[in-house]
This record gives C-alpha cells, structure tokens and sequence, in this order.
C-alpha cells in the first residue's frame, strides 16, 4: 500500500511541528523551534498556529505531535490503517528439528505465604496521681492562696 503525500500534506504536516519539512517531528525539529523560541525573534517556520509569535502555544503543537511520521498522519486522517507494514525480505530456509518427545505442561500450585501481621502496639497505662497527694495539693494551694490574701489584707490596714 502507498500513501501519496502531496505539498498540501506536507505544509499541513508542518503546521504540527515539522519546521524542516523532513517529514517526521523529531529531535531536530525540536531543536530549530528552541532556537527560534530563545532568539526572541519571529520566526515564521517555528509559528505552528500563525499568530505572529513563537511562544509556549507553538511549543504545546509541537511537543503534542513530538515523534509522528508524515505517512502515518496522512494514513490517520484519510481512514487507511495507521499501521504500515513493509514486505518481509525473504528469509533462508532453515530445517529445524522436531523435539523427540513433547513435554505436556504441567501446573504447579505454589501455597500462598501466611499473613504475618505485626505484634500489636503496648499502649501503657495513664498515669494516676494517688487520692491523697491531690487532696494535699489541693489543701496547700488554697492555704498559700489565703496567706497571700491575708498579707494583703493586713499589709493595707496596718499602714494607714
């Protein structure tokens, strides 16, 4: 099966990123569009969708279409299969043996491995503070409260 490419395929064809009309977006193409891209310069060839600037818009055309082929586009888009398949060279002819016995297959259950979950995490007790010690705390922090308070109390009466 041939593809007839025209000159109308292939400027369409570079429209997707093909700037040295080479018939295939590769490396070198790649190469072009970043110079045209950093010289900051327009660059007609590099200007894929023709908006007077090469810019990230350019760069996603031709990344987007990066490693297509002219033949296989042009086979995409008139409905022919996309895969092209060259004739096979002709090869020798080898003779090859037949085996002297054929080795049925056989199906080997191999027992699946146990689950072996981790052992379960020791979470310590919370630690409890005795009943007597917090009555005591307790007791002590009024009375140092009360003594502050008297001192005070004392302290303004006596100096007047």
């Amino acid at each position: 099966m041939s593809i007839a490419i025209t000159a109308e395929d292939r400027e369409q064809f570079h429209r997707l990123g093909d700037i040295n009309r080479d018939g295939v977006i590769d490396d070198k193409d790649l190469d072009l569009f970043k110079a045209a891209y950093e010289s900051r310069k327009y660059v007609s060839e590099a200007d894929f969708n023709e908006d007077g600037k090469v810019d990230y818009k350019d760069a996603y055309v031709i990344s987007r279409h990066y490693g297509l082929k002219i033949e296989v586009w042009k086979a995409a888009i008139t409905g022919l299969p996309t895969t092209i398949v060259l004739p096979a060279p002709a090869l020798p002819t080898v003779e090859v043996p037949t085996p002297p016995e054929v080795i049925p297959p056989q199906v080997i259950s191999v027992p699946t491995p146990p689950i072996i979950a981790p052992p379960p995490i020791a979470v310590p007790p919370a630690p409890t503070i005795p009943a007597g010690w917090l009555i005591a705390g307790v007791v002590g922090v009024v009375l140092l409260i009360g003594g502050i308070a008297y001192l005070i109390y004392i302290g303004g009466s006596t100096s007047g």
